[in-house]
């Protein structure tokens, strides 16, 4: 039997060196939703919410699952603020009751985002 080491979910070699960077900087509109798919697995995300007045909403699953907005399965980011997620995922959705101007980086491991699983259940889109 042999054994190949290589990158993947559960290899800590992946999660340990640093991360390949991600950043975006956008404005969102009121009631809108930005959706970020990346080619690889996260290893962490930072969200800053440059905006002086309206906050911002940072979730797993789109708004438009209807848990996700009436079940609060979303970390809200107040004016000003900014949050950082340690977590592996492939998408993640950022929206705005009345926009904002937001940055998003992302640290990104060397996983094809076809390794990763999805994301569901009680807490994302339950």
């Amino acid at each position: 039997m042999s054994f190949v080491y290589s990158v993947g979910l559960g290899n800590a070699g992946s999660y340990i060196v640093s991360g390949v960077p991600y950043v975006k900087n956008f404005t969102i509109a009121g009631g809108a939703e930005e959706t970020f798919n990346f080619d690889h697995v996260t290893k962490s995300v930072t969200v800053y919410n440059h905006d002086s007045s309206n906050s911002i909403r940072v979730h797993l699953a789109t708004k438009s699952t209807a848990a996700v907005y009436s079940n609060k399965h979303y970390y809200e980011i107040a004016a000003g603020g900014s949050a950082e997620f340690e977590l592996k995922c492939k998408t993640i959705y950022i929206s705005s009751v009345s926009g904002a101007n937001v940055s998003l980086f992302a640290s990104l491991t060397r996983i094809k985002k076809e390794r990763m699983y999805p994301l569901s259940g009680a807490g994302i889109d339950e």
